[in-house]
């Protein structure tokens, strides 16, 4: 029986003629009390008292799959939160020579480019030239420092027109530790600029 299988068991079995090492993959398994779970089985041949036996390593990949889903549900969250911000929210990978990752709802509607305009592209090759060098400087200042920046309110020339955006960089770190991203939150403060000079 299954019943009481810890996340690792071995079972022994008479070993037929020429066995060899064999590894499951992924299966489904029935424990005592008739529920199923996920696990790996490694059989090979081993040699006890002279006679041929087959051991069999069971691998419980229950809790393994549970955090899985539980990561899944997690990044969903957060990709319907950056999504649904009423605030840009963009990302840059350090790895890619600070390529575009992320670019949300409120940057598509507030400068008409979508996911497809920008994903995989860097500043030089959106916005002007000026604008483009001073944020790849500042991304590099970020990464470098590690701290988040407010860089206040910056003018961005944009398809003849001028957009005041208030701007805050932060730095994100990978499981090493290390700053792969540059995340962006932006606001257009454009509209409340012109409301108060009128």
């Amino acid at each position: 029986s299954l019943a009481s299988l810890a996340p690792t068991a071995a079972i022994f079995t008479p070993a037929p003629q020429a066995a060899g090492v064999s590894d499951s993959g992924e299966v489904w398994l029935v424990r005592g009390d008739g529920t199923r779970f996920p696990a790996t089985v490694s059989t090979q041949p081993v040699s006890a008292g002279g006679a041929g036996r087959l051991i069999s390593v069971v691998n419980d990949l229950t809790n393994l799959r549970r955090a899985d889903d539980e990561i899944a549900a997690q990044q969903a969250i957060l990709s319907a939160l950056i999504e649904t911000m009423p605030l840009g929210i963009v990302a840059k990978d350090l790895d890619r020579d600070l390529c575009y990752v992320i670019w949300n709802r409120y940057m598509e509607e507030e400068l008409g480019l979508s996911k497809t305009d920008v994903l995989g592209r860097q500043d030089r090759e959106i916005f002007a030239e000026d604008f483009a060098r001073e944020m790849r400087r500042q991304d590099r200042l970020v990464a470098g420092r590690g701290e988040p920046a407010d860089l206040g309110e910056l003018n961005l020339p944009w398809r003849g027109a001028s957009l005041d955006l208030r701007v805050v960089k932060v730095p994100v770190r990978d499981a090493d530790g290390r700053v792969s991203r540059v995340f962006t939150i932006v606001e257009n403060v454009s509209r409340q600029k012109q409301l108060q000079s009128s």
